[in-house]
C-alpha cells in the first residue's frame, strides 16, 4: 500500500522513497555532483549523463527548484560556464534515499527467503501426496 507522507515523497511499508530522487538520471546527477567533490560543471554532467542538453537542463532545474543543488553562473573569459553544487539538503536527502533503499532491499531479500521455505514445504507436502 502507498501513502503520501509529504510532498514529493512516498511511503511504502513504512519507508519512504524520495520521488526526485527515485528517477534514476537525477539520482545520477546528484550522486555524480558528490562523487566530484560537490560541484560539477554543466558540460561534465553532459558527457557524464549522455543526456541531450535540454533534457539535462529539464532535470537539473528539478534538483534546482526542491533545493538538492545550487546554479553558480559566470564566465571564463567571454564563456559562460555554470557550476552545480549539492547542497546540504541535497547531501543529506541522497543519504536518506540510500539508506532507504538499502532497507527495502533487505525486506525484499527476506521476502525472497520466506517465499523460498514456503515454497520448499509445499514441494514436500505435495511429494507425499503423490506417494500415497
Amino acid at each position: 500500500m502507498n501513502m503520501r507522507s509529504r510532498k514529493g515523497v512516498e511511503s511504502t511499508s513504512g519507508i519512504e522513497v524520495d520521488k526526485v530522487l527515485h528517477e534514476p538520471k537525477r539520482l545520477f546527477i546528484v550522486n555524480f555532483i558528490v562523487e566530484m567533490g560537490g560541484k560539477a560543471d554543466f558540460n561534465t554532467l553532459l558527457k557524464a549523463t549522455g543526456l541531450s542538453k535540454g533534457n539535462l537542463w529539464s532535470h537539473l532545474r528539478v534538483l534546482e527548484k526542491v533545493g538538492y543543488i545550487e546554479v553558480k553562473k559566470k564566465f571564463l573569459g567571454r564563456k559562460p560556464h555554470t557550476e552545480y553544487y549539492i547542497t546540504e539538503k541535497g547531501r543529506e536527502a541522497l543519504e536518506v534515499y540510500v539508506t532507504n533503499m538499502i532497507k527495502k532491499l533487505k525486506r525484499a531479500a527476506e521476502a525472497v527467503e520466506r517465499l523460498k521455505k514456503i515454497t520448499e514445504e509445499l514441494r514436500g507436502l505435495t511429494s507425499g501426496l503423490e506417494m500415497g
